[in-house]
């Protein structure tokens, strides 16, 4: 086994009627246990623009415990998973929920309607070749407006986000297939314009075989290199079933025996107490 997976905190909880599994990702992990298997942890030097580019995971603005993602411009990634290729983290028809929560940093202010973008990393295996995709959201593309900066400096929640597509391999086969027409760039049209949608809306475009590679976090080419935002609290319902990924800068303090210990004691001489009355 991995040394980092010794370090990467894997807590499972459950509740009548339903499972969840919080996986806690800190600054020394290179991979770490989930649901769907061991997976990387990485962010990789070569998706990292101008050199100024990084994400990582610290406690410059800790979201609930004490860290979160750290994202900064001009072009960065962070992943959980694979960008390119590798294994099925869970099949594409599998996602029923997505949810994240974002901060642009208070001195960002002059990089308008940039925010940390998000992307699901999808293959499809169709019968002529794999297509290659990223399933994106920018908050300027949901909700947000163009040439006006998100709000500074405060935690915000996305819920149900709308995202586009950029098909990276194979757009010839994706416009055979679902009749969607593709720009040069590779984004997804509607029309003449760029869809957003929600996970939901896309699902009808991808085989029953799509399957998620990663899932990624960074700034966007052209942010800029003064550019600061953070992610945390990253969640995904998968068949059901409930995965959390905190961001944390230092795992939570596990209690020692002799504390553990004397806290029973404390329960029991509680409940004791209970009786006699």
């Amino acid at each position: 086994m991995h040394k980092s997976l010794f370090a990467a905190a894997v807590l499972l909880s459950a509740t009548a009627g339903s499972a969840a599994t919080t996986v806690t990702i800190l600054p020394t992990d290179s991979s770490v246990a989930t649901p769907f298997g061991t997976v990387a942890t990485v962010n990789p030097a070569s998706e990292n623009g101008d050199g100024t580019g990084s994400a990582f995971v610290s406690a410059a603005q800790p979201r609930d415990g004490n860290g979160s993602l750290e994202v900064r411009g001009d072009r960065s990634r962070y992943v959980i998973g694979s960008l390119y290729s590798g294994a099925a983290l869970f099949g594409f028809d599998q996602l029923d929920a997505l949810s994240f929560d974002w901060r642009v940093d208070a001195a960002s202010a002059a990089f308008a309607h940039a925010s940390p973008a998000v992307r699901l990393h999808i293959i499809d295996p169709l019968a002529g070749g794999n297509v290659r995709s990223e399933m994106i959201w920018e908050q300027v593309y949901d909700g947000g407006q163009s040439g006006v900066t998100p709000a500074l400096g405060a935690w915000q929640t996305e819920g149900d986000p709308n995202m586009y597509l950029n098909v990276r391999t194979n757009a010839g086969l994706f416009t055979a297939e679902t009749g969607l027409n593709v720009a040069g760039s590779g984004v997804v049209l509607d029309g003449t314009s760029q869809r957003n949608s929600s996970i939901d809306a896309w699902m009808p475009f991808f085989s029953a075989d799509a399957y998620v590679t990663g899932i990624s976090f960074g700034a966007g080419s052209g942010f800029g290199a003064g550019f600061l935002s953070f992610v945390d609290a990253v969640n995904l319902t998968v068949d059901g079933e409930q995965v959390s990924f905190a961001f944390e800068n230092a795992a939570a303090a596990v209690p020692e025996p002799a504390a553990l210990a004397l806290l029973g004691l404390g329960v029991a001489g509680l409940a004791l107490r209970r009786r006699r009355r």
